[in-house]
């Protein structure tokens, strides 16, 4: 099952899109599967239902730093190359989605009724989450497998 996949089966069984992405990468960080979903627990539809940066995207960035720290223990140097490879991974994210904004990829106020409707009938939970979700994950395995 590919990294894409595991994320996706989280994601369907309830989870929000940072527990998707941070799901797929448990075992390559040895994390700790229900600390690691506690964690992004509140990153969900842009950060706490705010909608404002995508789950999937704050769970990269979670990702990325552990990364980083696997490659060098300099604090400064850590920092920089987070930020560096982060700055990457938003750029590859924004030219595959527009945005990395929750309320712009999914065009509606999902604290409202009327947003949930419209996120309902347009079925925006499968094409548009889910795809943020498995973009992530492929920039991410990208970047994992580039650095190495």
């Amino acid at each position: 099952m590919t990294n894409a996949e595991k994320a996706i089966e989280t994601f369907d069984n309830g989870f929000n899109c940072a527990q998707a992405v941070i799901s797929a990468y448990i075992e390559r960080f040895k994390l700790n599967p229900d600390t690691a979903l506690q964690i992004t627990s509140g990153f969900g539809a842009g950060i706490a239902h705010m909608q404002e940066t995508c789950g999937a995207v704050s769970g990269s960035i979670m990702l990325i730093g552990l990364y980083i720290a696997e490659k060098t223990t300099d604090i400064s140097e850590r920092k920089e190359k987070t930020q560096e490879t982060a700055s990457s991974f938003i750029q590859q994210f924004k030219e595959r989605n527009g945005t990395l904004r929750c309320r712009e990829l999914l065009n509606c106020d999902v604290n409202t009724e009327e947003g949930m409707y419209y996120y309902d009938v347009n079925e925006l939970h499968d094409k548009v989450c889910m795809k943020c979700v498995k973009d992530a994950v492929e920039i991410l395995d990208k970047i994992f497998k580039k650095n190495n």
